[in-house]
């Protein structure tokens, strides 16, 4: 059974800068190993969040290959989210553009990314197309997840105050209960 819903490729070191996961990430310094990989857990965990599953299942998240982590496979799946690093390509753009270009025109796809390269791929193909941050902030199908617990109820006041109650907050307020004190 084929899927109603667009496809979504997220260019991810993209929108880890526009979302400010893990600022100065532009360019090509060095960063520790450890950095881009808390980025991209992050990345991935807030997605998994705020997109219903029927979106997971849909979108494709592509990594630049630098500092791929060394245990994992070059595509995997984090909570129905595809994962994809870039190996063999200079950039995730460079593999992003290759896979917009080899579908079909007015393919149901969103593409993600504030790359100007990559937006004119998608416009090339009639594709829709967003920049990470507006996506991410306007744009991101709502969410349709339901409450996993029922609201609680709202503890009900009591009909009446006990005496040793009406006591007390009336000794705080400084005054006594009726028929006492006089």
């Amino acid at each position: 059974m084929k899927s109603t819903q667009p496809k979504i490729i997220i260019d991810g070191y993209n929108m880890v800068c526009a979302l400010g996961i893990l600022p100065g990430l532009g360019g090509r310094r060095a960063l520790p190993v450890g950095k881009l990989e808390e980025a991209r857990h992050a990345l991935l965990k807030l997605l998994a969040n705020d997109l219903a599953e029927v979106y997971r299942r849909q979108t494709t998240v592509v990594f630049d290959a630098l500092e791929p982590p060394k245990m994992l496979p070059d595509s995997f799946h984090y909570e129905g989210i595809q994962v994809v690093f870039s190996r063999g390509y200079d950039t995730a753009d460079e593999y992003i553009i290759e896979l917009i270009l080899a579908q079909k025109r007015e393919a149901d796809w969103t593409v993600v990314s504030s790359d100007h390269r990559i937006q004119n791929a998608a416009r090339r193909r009639r594709m829709t197309f967003f920049d990470s941050d507006e996506w991410f902030y306007d744009r991101m199908p709502e969410p349709v997840k339901t409450l996993s617990k029922p609201v609680p109820k709202p503890k009900e006041k009591p009909e009446k105050t006990s005496r040793e109650d009406l006591a007390y907050w009336l000794n705080v307020f400084g005054e006594e209960p009726d028929g006492e004190g006089d």
